[in-house]
């Protein structure tokens, strides 16, 4: 089985929808496959921002989160604090990443406020004006996502745009919106020789609902792979592909992704164990089951969180299992993954990875999974 060491595209690896850029950046190391950045080789270079007390610095090794007003730090265990303290904690930790001076910790954390409607304009109309791509990216994404109407009039300012991933996602923003924008320029960017901006196009046109993209989708799909685009670049966008055709009803598409479970790829297998898990398939939950047991450790956990979101919690010690990883991406991961999770145990693990890690990239990762069960208990 091959590991891809250096830059290459790490779309699907996230919390939702778009942590195929985001979050998912960040969880797979070095070494296993994965860039820092999903935007190619130069775009890891972070804003320069004097962070607020109590906020990260740019390796993101400081001390947890504030707390609310009124609540000093520490004063109360952690397994003694309250339901209602622990969320307040997640959405502080959410805040102070959203003015991190990493810049992908900025973005993922627009996406960790999705679920908390009272935040998550604010964050979105600050990521539009910021300087790095990425949080730019992940603002308009979540503008068009969740119908931002505030929104639209900054999204039609944004026609200088430099970034192409950025232009794109402006396009679906103001489509979801209710703009009657021509997105024909779509389809000539699923034919540039750029895997990330192939990526985030399928992405994209999957999310927006139109079926009409369906064959736009599929021309990418049977073009043969371009000179500078690596095999392993060309088989996850394969695989983006299919899973925005299968978003949009053409449910024939997912034995692609469940082929690339048997990818010679880390990368590519973490990414298909994960969409499966994504798209509810539950025909295939028997064949992540062996997956639990099996090498990298991204993909034991990638494994544990599609099984429980098919019903199958049976992962949930293989995620505890490797909490004292000494791999901050790792962590990161398995906390994503315990969103899936309403054991008392996973409650657990997900407030002390909130309160006690002593990395923003975990805590934030942390604080992501509580809001969103959060919601889901509502």
């Amino acid at each position: 089985m091959k590991s891809i060491p250096g830059p290459s595209v790490v779309h699907a690896v996230r919390f939702g929808r778009i942590l195929v850029i985001l979050i998912g950046a960040a969880i797979l190391p070095a070494g296993h496959g994965c860039s820092a950045s999903p935007f190619g080789k130069d775009a890891a270079t972070t804003t320069t921002i004097t962070p607020e007390p109590g906020a990260a610095t740019a390796d993101g090794a400081v001390a947890p989160p504030a707390a609310p007003p009124g609540e000093e730090p520490g004063e109360t265990p952690v397994d003694e604090l309250s339901k209602k303290q622990v969320l307040e904690r997640a959405v502080a930790q959410i805040v102070t990443s959203s003015r991190s001076a990493d810049p992908f910790l900025r973005a993922n954390a627009i996406e960790a406020a999705h679920p908390l409607p009272d935040r998550i304009l604010p964050l979105v109309q600050l990521g539009l004006d910021d300087d790095h791509e990425a949080v730019r990216f992940a603002a308009v994404f979540t503008a068009g996502k969740l119908r931002l109407h505030p929104t639209v009039a900054r999204l039609r300012a944004m026609n200088d745009e430099r970034s192409p991933s950025v232009r794109a996602a402006r396009l679906f923003a103001l489509r979801r919106c209710g703009d009657r924008v021509n997105l024909t320029p779509l389809a000539a960017m699923l034919d540039r020789p750029d895997p990330t901006l192939r990526g985030n196009v399928a992405l994209l046109l999957g999310q927006l609902g139109d079926e009409s993209a369906i064959a736009m989708l599929k021309s990418i799909a049977k073009r043969p792979s371009a000179p500078r685009i690596r095999d392993v670049e060309m088989m996850i966008v394969k695989i983006q592909v299919a899973e925005a055709i299968v978003d949009l009803g053409e449910l024939d598409q997912i034995e692609t992704i469940r082929a690339a479970l048997y990818s010679e790829y880390d990368e590519v297998r973490v990414i298909a164990v994960r969409m499966l898990g994504r798209l509810g398939d539950r025909q295939y939950r028997d064949a992540l089951v062996p997956m639990l047991d099996r090498n990298p450790v991204e993909q034991r956990l990638a494994a544990a969180e599609s099984l429980a979101r098919l019903g199958d919690a049976r992962g949930l010690d293989h995620i505890l299992a490797v909490l004292g990883e000494e791999q901050t991406p790792v962590r990161a991961q398995a906390a994503i993954a315990l969103a899936q999770f309403g054991d008392p145990e996973a409650d657990r693990a997900r407030r002390r990875l909130l309160l006690e890690d002593a990395h923003e990239q975990v805590r934030l990762a942390a604080a992501a999974a509580i809001v969103k069960r959060d919601r889901r208990r509502r």
